[in-house]
């Protein structure tokens, strides 16, 4: 009777285990993957990335923000900021929607990295850290990010995995610190003026 119950608690548990090796999608979309018959029959590392299901209509970019551009980030939440493909220089208008709540040392994707010829510095994680090969490469600062809506016009015209570049406005400010700089600077330059004379 021990035997039994003991080979249907493992039976259960293998069945569990099955389960969890099911990949199912969590929306309806469009598949986007390189090379996803070399898969099969493959074992996986836990987390891995398969491939990318996307709504060819809300489409949206996601941007790495450091911490000199975090405040101006914050302030331009809900607004809209300039997009320029870097293949072909299409500009186009986002809506900056959210911010991810904590920075990150790990890039978003492998194409942003200094080393496939993307902008953001680069550091070679100790082997011990990495549980896979793209985690070998660590952001030299923490980098908060950034999630760029666009709208379904130009949705439909780009393509999934287009790289861009974002511009973030610097932080906005109100009307009365701009007329108080605006003001200091001329009376200082009239002070300039003057004092040459």
């Amino acid at each position: 009777s021990d035997v039994c119950s003991s080979d249907l608690t493992k039976l259960a548990e293998l069945d569990r285990s099955c389960e969890l090796l099911l990949v199912r999608a969590p929306c309806a979309g469009l598949v986007s993957a390189t090379d996803l018959d070399s898969l099969a029959g493959s074992y996986l590392a836990v987390g891995r990335e398969l491939l990318v299901i996307g709504d060819p209509e809300a489409k949206e970019i996601r941007v790495l923000i450091s911490q000199e551009q975090f405040e101006a980030a914050s302030l331009s939440l809900d607004r809209d900021v300039r997009v320029r493909l870097v293949d072909d220089g299409f500009m186009t208008t986002g809506t900056l929607q959210r911010l991810e709540p904590r920075a990150t040392t790990h890039a978003p994707h492998p194409a942003l990295c200094a080393s496939s010829g993307g902008p953001i510095a680069i550091k070679i994680a100790p082997t011990g850290s990495a549980t896979r090969n793209r985690d070998a490469q660590e952001l030299l600062e923490p980098h908060v990010i950034g999630y760029v809506s666009l709208n379904r016009a130009t949705s439909r015209m780009l393509g999934p995995g287009q790289l861009a570049s974002v511009l973030i406005a610097a932080s906005p400010r109100p009307l009365g610190h701009w007329l108080r700089d605006r003001k200091s600077t001329r009376l200082n330059s009239s002070h300039v003026s003057e004092s040459r004379m």
